[in-house]
């Protein structure tokens, strides 16, 4: 069986009560995941969420998770951010139990937000009069009409059929029912707002077939169909009791509260809350499109810098080509200055002559022959002049040819960057799981064997940060003694620091530096006390921005480049980080790496495969490391492992 893919009204009905605790709370930005998945990031938090996930053609839900984001946001999350930016959100409505969801909001616009369920999804920003300002899919068909500047109207519904949670009782629907006679009973149903799988449920429960028609049903049939839809609509006014069913171990179906037309088919597991039971059924749905996307993207963005990359080649090798032949004719003519200029002082005269075989007297050029190649000279210049013409013409293209070969790295780097993240994109799976982090873990760090921590900057940003806002006076600052390394700090808390932390933050600064691209096995490293860091220079001297002034004595180490890369264990979870091989011992799974050829991605996934595997024989932590925390734990470069 095909596994269901989208909501029913009736679970959307218990959705819009609990996404009520969303009045008040502000949306900050808004995102356009993929072409129909939307992402709102909402502020305070609700218990841990904070992306409102709206999958127009599946379901919207409050995720807990850190979904993707694109680089460049679309027209269409650039026009949703001006509208929405810090507004409020002042009230959430399912409009006669359609499946839709009307957001109210306010702030320096004010006007609503329309998800559409139906089809193939919709997403319409209005202002306060329902002027449709944004919309995500166009739309012009009989009944209406979706586009910018028109007025927003839902779709038509017979406005004498009230919806499955406005039935109060069995007479209400027997009512209902003669004035839908022609309909078979799944239309019917479908009319009061009762879609699949609960029709099954109703179904089952008054014993009738789906493809009856109104008319052809007894007063008793009428009656215990009648019984059915008013159980189902009291049932709405209880709580919901989530339940997801499985068959072979995989999600096929999902219910608001448990169904018997569904439990006889399937394994039945019970979630906690609605909330929870729509992640966890749509994360794996969504995030095959959104990851789809994601990757369609950098591959057009890839291809583009292709075609870039091979018409900067095909340049270079013209540069080339014309630098050639203007170096060998600036040489001819040096070499030949005597003949060429007899030749010139011809053409000034108009003395004909086989070596001279063309003449542009509007523009002083002549073509000559030196040595068997034809050579353009301006006559009104000497010989000499013409071959410095030729030299100076040799250079300019020279620092072109140099400048282009730049570029063509630049153009290198960025197309294997773009590679890197399309594989890690084919990898991943998806959205992370948000978890609070302790401030150090923005940056690089690990615990010292003595108990100190150690933190290293990430980039020339950080390294600043780190100097500037967590430095204290009594920390130690490491750096290697070339330039463009990371900056690390031993936080010291007043206490004593032992060899042994010194070593290993000595090897931490000897790692995270220009030695480990260039595949040295060690690096001179100093140390000085945080009091000892200026982040400006003193008067009468400079500095290059990103650098610091040390003042004072410097003590000096050997650091040696091998890194432990592997779990560290937080408050019960899993952390990848990297440190010296001889502060690993805490590490619940790691693998050595020192200098060596293999490329970075290749290196992280198979550091990737061999954690998984060893977190399995001695935790019970979540076994899934993500590729991208990998990457960043490593120093750049290349590697080896030399313990797997």
């Amino acid at each position: 069986m095909k596994a269901r893919e989208n909501m029913a009204s009736i679970e959307l009905h218990y959705l819009t009560k609990e996404l009520e605790q969303l009045k008040g709370r502000r949306i900050k930005k808004a995102y356009q995941l993929s072409r129909d998945v939307f992402s709102l990031t909402i502020w305070p938090e609700l218990n841990g969420r904070r992306e409102l996930i709206l999958a127009t053609r599946n379901c919207l839900f409050l995720s807990k998770r850190e979904w993707p984001k694109p680089q460049y946001p679309s027209g269409l999350a650039m026009g949703l951010r001006k509208r929405l930016g810090n507004a409020r959100i002042v009230d959430v409505e399912q409009p006669d139990m359609e499946r839709l969801l009307v957001f109210d909001y306010e702030g320096a616009y004010s006007g609503k937000l329309v998800v559409e369920l139906f089809g193939k999804g919709n997403l319409i920003l209005t202002d306060e009069d329902w002027k449709i300002l944004q919309v995500a899919r166009t739309i012009k068909v009989r009944d209406r009409v979706l586009k910018r500047h028109e007025i927003y109207k839902p779709p038509p519904k017979p406005s004498d059929i009230p919806s499955i949670n406005k039935i109060e009782d069995e007479e209400g629907l027997l009512s209902i029912l003669q004035q839908r006679e022609v309909l078979e009973l799944w239309r019917f149903l479908l009319e009061i707002g009762v879609g699949p799988p609960y029709i099954d449920e109703v179904l089952l429960k008054s014993g009738l077939k789906a493809n009856l028609k109104v008319r052809d049903l007894s007063q008793d049939q009428r009656r215990s169909l009648g019984n059915a839809v008013v159980w189902l609509a009291k049932r709405l006014k209880d709580k919901p009791d989530p339940v997801i069913y499985l068959s072979e171990g995989e999600m096929v179906n999902f219910s608001a509260f448990p169904l018997n037309s569904l439990k006889v088919k399937y394994e039945v597991k019970p979630v906690e809350s609605l909330l929870d039971l729509l992640e966890e059924y749509f994360s794996p749905i969504i995030t095959r499109s959104v990851k789809d996307k994601a990757l369609l993207e950098l591959e057009k963005r890839a291809r583009a810098l292709e075609i870039e990359l091979k018409q900067q080649k095909d340049l270079l090798n013209r540069y080339e080509e014309e630098l050639s032949e203007l170096r060998q004719k600036g040489e001819l003519l040096f070499s030949n200055l005597y003949e060429v200029q007899g030749l010139i002082e011809m053409v000034r005269k108009g003395i004909q002559d086989e070596r001279i075989i063309d003449v542009d007297r509007s523009k002083h050029l002549a073509t000559i022959v030196i040595g068997g190649i034809p050579i353009s000279v301006d006559f009104m210049k000497t010989a000499s002049e013409n071959a410095s013409n030729y030299y100076a013409r040799a250079k300019k293209l020279s620092l072109k040819l140099v400048r282009g070969k730049e570029m063509l790295k630049v153009l290198e780097k960025r197309l294997l960057d773009m590679k890197s993240q399309a594989e890690i994109l084919h990898i991943s799976k998806g959205p992370k799981i948000r978890r609070k982090k302790k401030w150090f873990e923005r940056f690089r760090w690990f615990f010292s064997t003595e108990g100190f921590l150690v933190i290293a900057g990430k980039d020339r940003s950080t390294n600043r940060e780190l100097v500037r806002r967590y430095m204290e006076d009594d920390d130690l600052f490491f750096h290697v003694e070339q330039p463009g390394g990371a900056v690390v700090l031993v936080k010291t808390d007043g206490r004593a620091v032992g060899d042994e932390t010194l070593s290993q933050a000595a090897d931490y600064a000897a790692s995270f530096s220009r030695a480990w691209r260039e595949g040295l096995s060690y690096a001179d490293v100093y140390y000085v006390k945080g009091k000892q860091v200026l982040t400006h220079a003193p008067p009468k001297m400079y500095i290059p921005k990103g650098s610091f002034y040390i003042r004072g004595k410097r003590t000096y180490l050997r650091g040696k480049l091998e890194l432990a890369i592997g779990i560290w264990e937080i408050d019960g979870e899993p952390r990848v980080t990297s440190c010296p091989v001889e502060a690993s011992a805490e590490m619940k799974a790691k693998i050595h790496v020192i200098p060596g050829e293999k490329e970075k991605l290749e290196t992280a996934k198979m550091i990737k495969e061999v954690l998984e595997n060893e977190l399995k024989k001695v935790t019970s932590m979540s076994l899934y490391l993500d590729l991208d925390e990998i990457m960043k734990a490593l120093p750049p470069g290349r590697f080896r492992i030399l313990r797997r």
